[in-house]
């Protein structure tokens, strides 16, 4: 009884039987509504028509109201019927030829697979709503793609960069055990596996940090100035040992962040842009107040980076010279944890060349993050040119006064 039950009512749920019986029932009410008003107003005329009966002489004309009546209501009925079977069974064609579409989409979502999320659905007719949700479904399956494909190259490649040095080392002490060996060539093995351990240490917990997720901790308004200050002076060796030369220009400002997330960010870009520089090179690091903002530039003037590789180096592993970056013991995560970090608060960061060569990074900061001294400190360096034009004046006639009434100033002995 039940699974009979359940094969009677499952036509039942889809869309197109609920249109049917909607409609059918909104005929329905609206034709017995209209019989009744017919039916009423026709009795209605015959009564009248029976009370003024004609009488000429002995004759007279007397209406059968009663059958009349009866007449009309039953043929009523019958059209009534006969309207209400071919109302439904056009409700139904209509309600399936409006479902249709709805049908297409259905299928074609059970025919994709994780590797076929590019492809579009196309569904004809269907209305302005039935394509917008196709529209919206395809912008989803698009962006879905994205994220699987960018899944897929960051497992493979956080696979191969994990078995690099795990190869490597493991080849070693292959070798090692091979024969006996001296002291210094233990102590040499040791200092090859603290170094590779340090570098999978490093990127496990730069993986970790890519993948955080959440609300900041420790928020508190930082002194990018100052921070800026500490990240130089922090490379300075690096620096010296590039032959790289790195400038300041900073203006007092501050933001509301962590203090750690944010340092790392910074020595990243900075070290980045003293790695690959060039000989002689210049780092050139500003922090400049725009627009109710703190924008960070970073320009070196190393090799540079290809336009069509530069959407593409904020992406985990991703490496524009493969070669170059192992030598530097780097694993391509670095611009990508950048970007998580500066995404967190809530910071962009785009990258463009630097004429007439290298790279420059700019990193601007939403002014909801910025701290309150700092908006004060932003509407002073929009009007502090003009303020200092006008202190000029009294500053020099401060002076000259300070310098006039100095002791032994105005009465020096003459040459003569």
């Amino acid at each position: 009884m039940i699974q009979i039950s359940e094969k009677i009512t499952k036509p039942m749920r889809s869309v197109r039987a609920r249109l049917t019986l909607l409609m059918v029932a909104l005929l329905v009410c609206c034709c017995a509504v209209l019989t009744w008003l017919v039916y009423h107003s026709t009795a209605q005329l015959l009564e009248v028509a029976a009370a003024n009966s004609l009488r000429r002489g002995d004759l007279s004309i007397v209406l059968d109201v009663a059958g009349i009546e009866q007449t009309i209501l039953s043929e009523a009925l019958l059209i009534l019927v006969f309207v209400i079977i071919v109302g439904s069974c056009a409700s139904y064609v209509l309600a399936g030829r409006y479902t249709k579409p709805v049908k297409q989409l259905s299928a074609h979502m059970r025919e994709i697979a994780p590797n076929s999320l590019s492809r579009p659905i196309e569904v004809d007719g269907g209305g302005e709503e039935i394509q917008e949700l196709v529209k919206s479904f395809n912008q989803m399956t698009e962006q879905l793609g994205e994220a699987f494909a960018m899944q897929s190259r960051f497992s493979v490649s956080a696979a191969h960069e994990l078995r690099t040095p795990l190869a490597v080392l493991r080849t070693r002490l292959d070798v090692f055990k091979k024969k006996k060996r001296e002291q210094k060539e233990y102590d040499e093995l040791v200092d090859t596996m603290e170094t590779y351990v340090d570098r999978l240490s490093s990127l496990i917990s730069s993986l970790l940090e890519l993948t955080a997720t959440g609300e900041l901790s420790d928020v508190e308004d930082i002194s990018l100035d100052t921070m800026i200050e500490t990240v130089v002076s922090d490379l300075e060796p690096i620096a010296q040992e590039h032959s790289v030369r790195v400038q300041t220009h900073v203006q007092p400002l501050a933001v509301k962040g962590n203090v750690d997330l944010l340092y790392r960010a910074l020595y990243n870009l900075v070290e980045n842009a003293i790695r690959y520089n060039r000989d002689e090179g210049t780092v050139d690091v500003d922090l400049t107040a725009q627009e109710d903002t703190a924008v960070i530039r970073i320009a070196d003037t190393g090799v540079g980076i290809d336009p069509e590789a530069r959407d593409l180096i904020f992406e985990p592993f991703y490496r524009v010279n493969k070669s170059r970056s192992r030598a530097f013991g780097g694993a391509g995560i670095g611009l990508s944890l950048v970007k998580a970090i500066l995404k967190r608060h809530d910071a962009h960061i785009a990258v463009d060349g630097n004429e007439p060569q290298g790279t420059v990074f700019t990193v601007t900061f939403s002014k909801d993050k910025m701290a309150g001294e700092a908006e004060e400190a932003v509407d002073e360096l929009a009007t502090g040119e003009s303020e200092m034009t006008a202190d000029v004046p009294e500053m020099t006639n401060e002076v000259e006064t300070a310098v006039t009434n100095e002791p032994g100033a105005a009465d020096e002995p003459s040459s003569e």
